[in-house]
């Protein structure tokens, strides 16, 4: 698994955990597993590294400081507008959005949508098909 990075773009450690962990099941090792937790903190991680997948969730916060306090800086829906960002720089990247709802993606942007509620399933399916 030569050069195969993943990028978690999301905010809930359980989340994370969730990704993390089904990753690793597919033997994907700790070192290529990367994890942003804002907007800002996955812009500076697809222009430092280049990843074969990225999981996104639709609704994240702007900056990593943004979870201490919530309430004057309640997470957004940020995640989807990497996309063009990601599909210009790194046009071989699989892109799966992570939704907390069925609402259709507001901009059509080109996405896998999952809702975080199969989540686990969906990941175990797809990384057996893929890894």
């Amino acid at each position: 698994m030569l050069d195969f990075r993943v990028l978690i773009v999301e905010d809930s450690e359980m989340l994370q955990k969730v990704i993390l962990r089904q990753c690793q099941a597919k033997n994907i090792p700790a070192e290529a597993l990367f994890v942003a937790k804002s907007y800002t903190s996955a812009q500076q991680a697809i222009a430092e590294k280049s990843f074969q997948l990225i999981f996104l969730d639709d609704e994240i916060f702007e900056h990593d400081s943004d979870e201490d306090d919530p309430s004057n800086h309640p997470p957004r829906r940020l995640g989807y507008s990497l996309i063009p960002l990601i599909k210009r720089d790194q046009p071989e990247t699989t892109v799966i959005g992570i939704s907390s709802s069925q609402e259709e993606n507001p901009n059509n942007q080109p996405v896998l949508t999952v809702e975080k509620s199969e989540v686990s399933e969906f990941i175990h399916n797809f990384m057996t098909e893929r890894v």
